[in-house]
């Protein structure tokens, strides 16, 4: 069954209006669909309804945000198949234990704000906060990083949370599965590569057209000249943010990760 994706811009919209969005990533990657939420959105109940798909609750943070808060990796040798960076977890100061939806959603929210610091956290904690790499998906084709993206692309702050989803038999959930999440629940849906696409072209100038195949040619989808208008009319965070992922996917060292 083909799964029917919402646009790039529904996406950011629904992101913008504090909703939940269903992310998936390549086939031949994780193969695996996130719900992702602004974390400066993250309210009780989104929290709530984020942990009913039975994943890990994260948190994408960019550089220095970690660096600010002392947000170790977990390991010093990450050897995990596709290099998730997970941080030291933590709990808001106030929480009483941390595990609640109220308490996780205080988390994250504090985690977004610009004047957060180490001392409003205690570690070890409930809520994982992951790294983001500068350049987001055109650096590397991860949930973590379209979380970031999609967060900016709304004019937010750069932090969103997130939660994989899996079935009722407790594997990931399929591509066709996510797209009848999505129409039950009445939640947008996209794919990274739909991100990486309009990346590629959004900046469409003389030194940012050219993309690094190395990193996007296995996630780099094809759309219709009538969505790629669509795309370029956006709001100015849109192209504002995705005109800095191209600058700075190509001053960085390739990755593959």
């Amino acid at each position: 069954m083909s799964v029917e994706l919402n646009t790039v811009p529904e996406a950011v919209e629904a992101i913008r209006r504090g909703e939940v969005v269903i992310v998936v990533d390549a086939e031949d990657r994780e193969n695996e669909g996130d719900y992702i939420c602004a974390a400066e959105k993250a309210t009780p109940e989104a929290v709530n309804f984020m942990l009913s798909g039975r994943g890990q609750l994260c948190v994408s943070i960019l550089p220095e945000v970690s660096k600010r808060l002392d947000l170790n990796p977990v390991v010093v040798q990450n050897d995990a198949p596709l290099k998730t960076a997970f941080l030291t977890p933590i709990d808001i100061r106030e929480a009483k234990t941390g595990i609640t939806a109220t308490e996780r959603s205080e988390t994250i929210r504090r985690l977004a704000s610009p004047d957060c610091c180490t001392d409003d956290f205690v570690r070890p904690g409930h809520v994982y906060p992951l790294l983001a790499k500068q350049g987001g998906v055109l650096r590397r084709a991860g949930h973590t990083e379209a979380a970031v993206d999609l967060a900016r692309m709304a004019g937010l702050a750069p932090a969103a949370a997130l939660c994989e989803i899996l079935d009722d038999s407790g594997e990931r959930a399929t591509r066709d599965r996510l797209g009848e999440i999505a129409k039950e629940k009445d939640l947008k849906i996209i794919s990274i590569e739909q991100l990486i696409d309009c990346g590629c072209r959004g900046g469409h100038e003389p030194n940012t057209e050219r993309t690094d195949e190395q990193h996007i040619k296995r996630h780099h989808t094809r759309r219709s000249q009538e969505h790629t208008d669509h795309c370029r009319k956006y709001d100015k965070h849109y192209y504002t943010w995705f005109t800095q992922l191209i600058i700075i996917a190509h001053t960085l060292p390739p990755d593959g990760n």
